[in-house]
């Protein structure tokens, strides 16, 4: 044997022993953790009500597509329907429906399996780097432990979905990209472009592999790269605008009229490193041990795309989902960086300090699995509130919680007040429409997220009706039932 495979041999001997010991304790508390977090997913993705206030402006999208009506119709005319999403999820959970019923169950099921792909896909590059499986599950897991990715995955959003198109694409682009003639970048651009028409937000991980080839300066392979992903976006654009009657331009680009505060961005991102601090710090100490050898990656430019591209949290309508991608970036990294640690363990000192690191995972991941408590979350009056929908002898209903309406068999009236709002309140639309449908009396049952029998109304409230709109409905409508249900506490009937 060659003097130098017989060094590297011992050197792996010496290394393997500790190396296994930090790999098993961190593969233990993965899998606590996630079998408590797997418990709460999953008793939350049965739960036949909406949990979230898009879920059933998602599920009503997708029902009219089973129809044969376009998710984008004409944004003036009533019923109103406002989709600011790309075409790809609304196909995916009509289909959903198709096969499994008007349910939210198939397709919350479909978004767990992009978790899955997304933590898959983690541990993947982690295990590339460290060659240990036992590694690449923990830090798997780390993103689908993560308290915030945990809120948001058992919820009909799009944001899981697309993320999972877009770290398909970064794996696509990895495996074609490793510097020679025979490169084929190419093959990440229709993951990527599913991930931008489910949410056209998903640019960051394009982004970081085009910067990567030019960073690696690959011109001519970076303008290939560019030009494919351009013209797959533009056909698929051509083709929705010419399906739509020139309408899907302005349900995905122009419906977001709520203001941005950069103020309300940095609170909310410091709140997140701070409560990922120790992400943070591996991800820190794999990007330095990297740059120091002079290595620039596709993983480091994702978390630094990711971190732009989630300056979309600012909006007054985002939520922590607009985190999701980062934190996949960050715990992506994270492993990254502990692959890194774990290659110098065989010294004392480097030694002690991933013992450390380990016992700190150990307790993050035990108590990432904190919500398991009430999986019902708010929802524990929704069967009351959804059978009230469904047995009420009208069939005009206007609801903030959509899904009580699609579920009931009944026609929405307005899908989504929220974005409606916002178009009045910033871009100069009329409310004039709900006005007058309030004043006769139209709807025969009205359900609201909160009372409006004193001023002012509350905030949910005003973030959904126009001052008008609250005022004509004191007016002539009567509070008849509560319940307790998430967007459905309060039934008003006409006077």
């Amino acid at each position: 044997m060659p003097p130098a495979a017989t060094e590297k041999k011992s050197a792996d001997a010496r290394e393997n022993p500790l190396a296994r010991i930090f790999d098993g304790l961190l593969a233990l508390s993965a899998a606590l953790a996630l079998w408590f977090e797997l418990t709460y997913l999953f008793q939350r993705i049965g739960l036949p009500y909406q949990l979230d206030y898009e879920e059933g402006n998602i599920l009503n999208a997708a029902l009219r597509l089973t129809h044969g009506v376009t998710p984008y119709p004409d944004p003036h005319a009533f019923p109103n329907a406002l989709n600011p999403y790309g075409p790809v999820p609304y196909v995916l959970v009509a289909a959903a429906v198709k096969l499994g019923g008007l349910r939210f169950l198939l397709p919350r099921m479909m978004v767990f399996a992009s978790l899955v792909a997304v933590a898959g896909v983690i541990a993947r590059f982690v295990y590339r780097q460290s060659r240990s499986r036992l590694t690449a599950f923990a830090f798997g897991a780390v993103f689908m432990c993560v308290p915030l990715v945990e809120d948001w995955s058992p919820v009909l959003r799009v944001d899981l979905l697309g993320l999972a198109f877009s770290v398909i694409g970064l794996a696509v682009f990895a495996e074609h990209v490793g510097g020679g003639e025979k490169d084929r970048p190419l093959l990440a651009a229709p993951w990527f472009t599913l991930a931008i028409f489910t949410k056209y937000t998903f640019v960051a991980a394009p982004a970081a592999c085009l910067l990567l080839l030019i960073v690696r300066r690959r011109w001519r392979l970076a303008a290939r790269f560019v030009g494919i992903g351009m013209a797959i976006g533009a056909v698929g654009f051509g083709l929705m605008q010419l399906a739509t009657h020139g309408r899907f331009a302005f349900h995905m680009f122009g419906t977001h009229a709520d203001p941005f505060s950069f103020a309300m961005y940095q609170r909310k991102m410091a709140d997140l490193l701070v409560a990922h601090w120790l992400l943070l710090a591996l991800a820190a100490f794999g990007i330095a041990s990297q740059w120091a050898r002079r290595e620039v990656t596709a993983a480091q430019l994702w978390l630094l795309m990711a971190a732009v591209t989630s300056l979309t949290a600012g909006k007054a309508g985002s939520n922590g989902n607009h985190f999701l991608e980062f934190l996949a970036a960050l715990a992506l990294c994270a492993g990254l960086g502990y692959a890194e640690l774990r290659r110098r363990i065989t010294r004392p000192a480097p030694a002690l300090l991933a013992s450390g690191v380990a016992a700190l995972l150990l307790c993050l991941f035990v108590l990432s699995a904190g919500p398991i408590v009430d999986p019902a979350g708010r929802t524990g009056g929704c069967g009351e509130a959804y059978e009230y929908v469904h047995g009420h002898r009208g069939q005009n209903v206007l609801s903030e919680n959509v899904g009580a309406v699609v579920l009931a068999g009944k026609p929405v009236f307005i899908s989504n007040p929220f974005v409606y709002q916002f178009l009045v309140a910033n871009a100069g639309w009329s409310d004039g429409p709900i006005v007058d449908a309030v004043r006769q009396h139209k709807f025969e049952l009205v359900m609201l997220s909160a009372p409006i029998d004193r001023a002012p109304a509350p905030a949910s409230i005003g973030e959904r009706w126009s001052a008008a709109v609250v005022e004509a409905l004191r007016q002539e409508y009567h509070p008849v039932r509560r319940f307790g249900c998430e967007d459905a506490q309060v039934a008003l009937e006409p006077n």
